[in-house]
Parts: structure tokens; sequence; C-alpha cells
């Protein structure tokens, strides 16, 4: 009975507010009506085409400009999906089988950019996009997919090649990164956040940054910073300025957030495509190798060897036999200048030299107890390149730190350079973005000590790891091929 007087309120309800509504309609048309017909008739203002400013038509012109080069460059920047198989322990495979749910391993999926660079299908992009990937898949703009095989890649510049079959493929136009300037306008183009072809704006922010990430002492890092927006995703995309040209691979971003905060950093385009072309060439990177130990040059040392301001780059240490002591540099020699181009940082001579090739002579100015001499130096080879790449396959891998090890021998001490057989376990390798790379654990380093522990072995190294499970952090002892050591701390991933 209740529920029947309900209904019967609330239909009467519904219906009292849609009357209402009617009578409200019904009784305000005329005035509506009226009030349309007492004002004037819309006149829509256009703008006369002397009457806008030459800044503005500037602006517009610059405007047209960014329209025109996404439209030329878009198609050519890739998404770059790649998958891989992450195994899972024996033991967690065992407990799956136990309730017939038979599972050795789920797909890690991720996602970057690339730049077509060559009609054969020849793709440029870093080589943390797609490391350890056992598929890789390429889409372009116009929703063509292609799977992708690695040529080659090179880890010391995060730099790597991809092949695809396809036919009338978007090419992008390569510039010349070594006349950019700071100020410069530049555009960002890639799959940011899964965001296929964004374009962001921005401008060339500095020259030269070494972000230090790469953590190995053959690694090149020669950065242009841009603050046009770089995420996660760009990495692999072009960095292209005002003629349409790619001057630059967008790599890495500085965040506190793992997004964009107004710095984003891309390799220099004729670095990258010099280590394609080896890649493609020859399957690997032919560098040439100077055999010095160097740092920055401080006030105090600018001083002391008479020095207007603090410039070139300090030689900590000459490799005896190599092509730096040959031509007759010494410890304590600041180099200034190579071929003629001014040097301010140690990574702007590693970015010089890096991209010579073996056998090239490079001419260096130094200055030696305040006076100022030329050198012709012979680059030699890196030659234990492909030994290194064979040793790495069958290192042991050290789970939540990051990294690959190998025990220390006679062989590994001469290929790595070591000066004297040292006890240690040998670093071979370091995880992008794992806790080892993170507090600024290179390879070709040493583990010497875990906290007060002596490792002369993996299997001690393990021993003293476990041992330490239950402490919040753990030092390591490092001692690098000049006999130089230092400490690192760092948070313990195997406490629970």
């Amino acid at each position: 009975m209740k529920l029947t007087n309900f209904l019967e309120k609330s239909a009467f309800l519904v219906f009292g507010i849609l009357f209402g509504l009617f009578l409200t309609i019904t009784f305000d048309v005329t005035d509506f009506v009226e009030a349309e017909n007492s004002n004037p008739p819309l006149e829509v203002t256009k703008l006369q085409e002397n009457s806008v400013s030459e800044v503005v038509v500037s602006a517009q012109v610059m405007s047209k400009a960014f329209v025109e080069i996404s439209q030329k460059l878009t198609p050519a920047i890739a998404t770059v999906k790649s998958e891989k198989l992450v195994d899972i322990s024996e033991e967690d495979s065992k407990l799956f089988n136990r309730f017939n749910m038979p599972f050795d391993g789920y797909n890690e999926n991720g996602v970057g950019s690339g730049i077509v660079i060559d009609p054969k299908g020849y793709i440029l992009t870093n080589y943390h996009v797609v490391d350890n990937a056992d598929k890789i898949t390429v889409k372009l703009t116009d929703r063509r997919e292609f799977e992708a095989k690695i040529i080659g890649s090179d880890q010391l510049t995060d730099i790597a090649i991809l092949k695809i079959e396809g036919e009338n493929l978007p090419i992008a136009a390569i510039g010349n990164s070594d006349s950019i300037n700071v100020g410069e306008w530049v555009l960002a183009i890639g799959t940011p956040l899964d965001l296929t072809s964004t374009v962001t704006t921005g401008i060339v922010s500095a020259l030269n940054r070494d972000l230090n990430i790469m953590r190995d002492s053959y690694s090149i890092e020669t950065f242009i910073q841009t603050d046009a927006a770089i995420n996660p995703g760009n990495s692999g995309g072009g960095l292209i300025n005002l003629k349409g040209e790619v001057i630059g691979m967008n790599t890495a971003i500085a965040s506190r957030t793992g997004t964009f905060e107004g710095y984003g950093f891309a390799i220099p385009i004729n670095l990258a495509i010099r280590v394609a072309k080896d890649l493609v060439d020859f399957g690997e990177v032919k560098r040439g190798y100077l055999g010095v130990m160097i740092s920055e040059v401080t006030d105090e040392i600018a001083k002391n060897v008479g020095l207007k301001y603090p410039q070139g780059v300090l030689i900590g240490a000459v490799m005896e036999g190599k092509a730096a002591d040959q031509a007759g540099l010494k410890r304590g020699d600041i180099i200034l200048e190579v071929n003629g181009k001014m040097l301010s940082q140690p990574n702007a001579l590693q970015g010089v030299v890096g991209i010579k090739k073996p056998g090239e002579t490079i001419s260096v100015k130094i200055n030696r107890n305040g006076e100022e001499m030329l050198f012709d130096v012979t680059l030699q080879e890196i030659k234990r390149e492909r030994e290194v790449a064979r040793i790495t396959e069958r290192t042991n891998r050290i789970e939540g730190l990051g990294i690959k090890v190998r025990d220390l021998n006679k062989k590994l001490a001469e290929l790595y350079e070591f000066e004297e057989i040292t006890q240690g376990v040998l670093v071979t390798d370091i995880d992008y973005f794992s806790p080892a790379r993170r507090v600024g654990m290179e390879t070709e380093e040493l583990i010497t000590r875990v906290g007060k522990t002596k490792v002369e072995t993996i299997a001690e190294l393990r021993s003293a790891l476990e041992a330490q499970k239950d402490f919040p952090y753990i030092i390591f002892h490092l001692k690098n091929k000049f006999g130089i050591v230092r400490v690192v701390e760092i948070e313990n991933w195997q406490k629970n």
C-alpha cells in the first residue's frame, strides 16, 4: 500500500516538473522572440591584412615553420616496441606446476622511438630501447608495422641500428650537429608515454653535457641539452632543427619524478651516424684510442700552470705503449685543443676522439708547465672489444644489484689493461637504471671488498652479500686499472 502511494506521488511530482517546464517554455517564448528581434544582427570582425604588427607576422611565420617541419619529419620517426621474455626462478616454476599451471616466465614490453635514416630500412634508436629484446616491432605513422632485427648495438654510446624490410619508406634528413648553437629552436618528435607522433618544441639549452649515466671508462657522453619536452618513450626519436634536419637522437631526461621537468638530452647526430655506419659495415664500432686517464682542470690547477682561467683537460695517467705515450704526451699535461677545437671538459675530448677511427692522426695542443706544445697523435684501436663481448656472454649475473661479473685471471688482467694482477671480482656489465649504476659503479672495476670482507672470487662475493642480507646498506670497495680505490654504498636490495 505504501509503495503504491509512493509511486503515485512520484508520478505526480514528475508530471508537475514537466508541466512547469512546459508552462515556462510556453509563456517565455514570446519574450525570447521579441528579444531576438530587438538585437542587431551578429557581425564577425575580421582583421585587415595590414592591421597585424610585424611581430605577429614573424610569429605566424615561425608557426608555419613548425607545421611544415612536423609534417615533413613525423612520418620518418617510428614507434619501436620491444618484447622480452623474463624467466622466473626454478622454485617459482615448480610452485606453478604444483597447481597444474605451467609458467616459465612473462613478457616485459617496452616502447621507444626510432629514426628512419635509409631507404633500405635502417632505423636508428637507443641501445637501451632494444637491449635484450626477443622481438622488436616498428610501427610507422601510416600504421604499417614491421618486425625488425638488430643489425648492431653499442652500449658505450647507447646506440643501436635496426633493419626492416619495406618499400616507400619515409626518410629523415640528417643535419650537422657540430654546427648547432645554444639558443637555436628545435623540435622533439617521438612516442612519449605511448603517445605516437608527438611533437614538442624548445631550444638548445646547452652542449657537451656529461650525465655520467653509462658508467664505462670508454663511454662517450656529449649530449645536447634541450628544454623541448622529452618523456619516457621519446628515447630514439629525433631532435630537429628549423631546417627540418635531425641534429640529435633524444635519449635521456634529468628528473626527480621520472617524467619531464625541463631538462632533456640528445646524442649528437654526427656521433650517432658514425656509430651506425660502423655497426652496419663491421658489426662493431671501430673507435680510436688515446690511452690516457683524464680529469677536469680546476681553478687551482689553472693557476698553478699559469692559465688565465680553467680550460682544457688534465692528463692524470698515460698508458704505457699506447697512442699518447708513443706521441710523447705525459702525465700532468693539459690538453687545450684537438684539431683546432678547444676543450673545456673531459667528455668533450672523449667525443672528439670517439668519432675518429684507429689509424687516424689528430693534432693535440697541450700546456706543459706553462709552455704550449703541439703533438701529432696516431690513434690506436681498442682491440679488446670482440673478446670482451665473448667474455660477457660467459659472465655471472648478480641479480638485484644489476651487474655481471667474472673472476679475475691473468688473461683478463691483460685484456682489461690492469698493470698487475690484483685480486678481486671484475665487473663486466651494468644494467641501465640498476642500483649499481645509480651509485656510480663502473664496468672494468674490481670489487675487492664487501663491507669488511675481502673477496677474490664470485663465490666469495655471493657469500659476502648473503652474510649482509639483513643490513640496510652494503658497502663495496672498488679498484680500477689505474689503482684508484673508492667506496660506494648501496641500499640493500636483499632486505625484506
